[in-house]
């Protein structure tokens, strides 16, 4: 249940938080890889022989081989989360708010509004709904262990990605969840 139908936008779910994740550290990482996303996750296959699954360690594999560093899915998975903080954090400091949540991660108007005559979740259109995007935005948090009130990495989602002096400097300028924003840093 982690995709809809193109004209069938049906309420959020944690699969779909799950898929979003783990498509936009996909994306993280083939912009570093420099792979195409095209091609690349293998996660299909037009081979019945293979269940028509694909091979998601394709991208472990093709990495280890050409550098000579050994890492396998996992790994690069935690790489790719790695840069997706730094990214965020980068642009926490750029924007010198904590708050992603409400001035970062938006969607205009028309978005909850369009078409005026349709509720959201009936077939032939994507009409969003404003509390169901506030539920994706909780469950995405979430799955990346993010302040779920601002949208921020915590200082312990940054450390556990090897990014304390990210923390650090986000922290002196009361840019990090709990570091004299009035948030309490987690959920």
């Amino acid at each position: 249940d982690a995709i809809d139908d193109p004209d069938h936008y049906r309420p959020m779910t944690p699969d779909k938080a799950k898929f979003a994740v783990w498509s936009l550290l996909r994306k993280e990482l083939h912009d570093s890889l420099t792979l195409c996303n095209w091609m690349y996750p293998l996660v299909a296959s037009p081979l019945k022989s293979r269940n028509y699954e694909g091979d998601n360690g394709a991208e472990a594999a093709l990495y280890s081989l050409v550098t000579g560093d050994e890492k396998d899915t996992a790994a690069l998975d935690l790489v790719a989360e790695r840069i997706f903080a730094l990214h965020r954090a980068l642009t926490i400091r750029d924007m010198a708010t904590v708050d992603m949540r409400a001035k970062h991660d938006t969607a205009p108007d028309w978005v909850y509004d369009d078409p005026p005559d349709r509720a959201p979740f009936t077939p032939g259109h994507s009409r969003m709904e404003r509390a169901d995007i506030e539920t994706a935005k909780d469950l995405f948090y979430g799955l990346l262990a993010w302040d779920r009130r601002t949208g921020a990495p915590t200082r312990a989602s940054l450390e556990r990605l090897g990014l304390k002096d990210v923390a650090d400097r986000l922290a002196k300028t009361g840019l990090l969840p709990g570091a004299g924003d009035g948030t309490d840093g987690g959920r």
